[in-house]
């Protein structure tokens, strides 16, 4: 699927029914006083609503189909809903720039999986703020495994973390992950998938808070 997106600055009552046991036998509510009165009314426990699982909005810099995000996701399945928006491309070093005089362009390559032809700071604008992206408001931002630390001042240009500081501007918890460039996707996305789980498992932050931001190497 392909789209433009434009980025700027009295539950009735049930009925009652007949009492079906047969004539002469007691209403309803003289049936339950009498149940009280002999003791033999039991609590019963009522089924609960199952909690949803939490949702983790995920992208990157290094683009839709760079590796360290595919085994990132691999990695988090277990622990949550997932839904991707990431660049079509490498956006590496585009810092916290966001797209203003042009529409940008999306695709859907699979089920919970988007493209977008932006910046990975446009890619969580869109994601929050344009309908049919998420089922609801994300419980924690993930962004990487980037390809490349990102320590010190890189954190200023690095578009990896500015997915995830764009998400912790809107006050949601978010993590940015890099690795060196010799490292395992796989084994850094274990690691990972462990840090994530205390992430979902810390408290959530309240309303006009701004959301905590991790940047892990």
């Amino acid at each position: 699927q392909t789209g433009g997106l434009g980025v700027a600055g009295s539950n009735p009552v049930a009925p009652t029914t007949r009492n079906s046991i047969g004539r002469g036998a007691p209403s309803s509510a003289a049936f339950f006083y009498s149940m009280v009165r002999v003791g033999a009314l039991r609590a019963v426990a009522l089924p609960s609503a199952p909690m949803p699982r939490p949702l983790i909005l995920m992208s990157n810099d290094d683009g839709v189909a760079a590796h360290g995000l595919r085994a990132l996701r691999e990695a988090l399945l277990p622990l949550a809903d997932l839904v991707v928006v990431a660049p079509d491309r490498e956006q590496s070093a585009n810092s916290h720039s966001l797209t203003l005089h042009r529409p940008l362009r999306h695709r859907t390559l699979e089920e919970h999986v988007h493209s977008v032809d932006g910046t990975p700071a446009d890619c969580i604008y869109v994601a929050l703020y344009r309908e049919h992206f998420l089922p609801r408001w994300p419980d924690l931002v993930v962004s990487g495994i980037n390809h490349g630390y990102n320590l010190g001042t890189d954190i200023f240009y690095s578009g990896t973390v500015a997915a995830a500081r764009e998400a912790a501007l809107r006050g949601i918890p978010s993590m940015a992950f890099s690795l060196g460039a010799k490292g395992s996707f796989e084994r850094a996305a274990e690691a990972v998938a462990l840090l994530v789980a205390k992430m979902l498992a810390a408290p959530g932050t309240e309303e006009g808070e701004r959301g905590a931001l991790l940047n892990v190497n």
